[in-house]
């Protein structure tokens, strides 16, 4: 049975981060990633995040990978659910949705997961 069951929706666009906190688990987006397949960081270091940092631009973030990053591929055909070990703690991170949400007109790409600790 799972400790905590956590749903995050992460949204590809220019009005808000494309990353999501699941309890100490960071969960970014990374490329590639479509309207079938989706690849996301665990825990990236967040070396730098501004908001509004100069006109038109509403959101900067800068990211590097550690020892403790783990880059992971989803798909609906093999890989919907992964799992992982941090900190002496189990994950299993669940692909739920691949969609779309539209803003200010556009369509972005949407991306939901569950995230359960062990």
């Amino acid at each position: 049975m799972a400790k905590s069951e956590i749903d995050i929706k992460i949204i590809h666009s220019p009005f808000q981060p494309s990353m999501e906190v699941a309890g100490d688990l960071v969960v970014k987006l990374h490329a590639p990633y479509s309207d079938k397949t989706v690849t996301v960081q665990i825990n990236p270091n967040t070396v730098e995040y501004k908001e509004s940092p100069a006109k038109n631009v509403r959101q900067f973030s800068l990211s590097t990978e550690t020892s403790d990053t783990r880059t992971l591929e989803f798909d609906f055909f093999k890989n919907k659910i992964r799992k992982l070990e941090l900190n002496n703690k189990k994950y299993e991170i669940e692909l739920i949705d691949i969609g779309k949400v539209k803003l200010d007109g556009q369509d972005f790409p949407t991306f939901q997961f569950k995230v359960k600790e062990r």
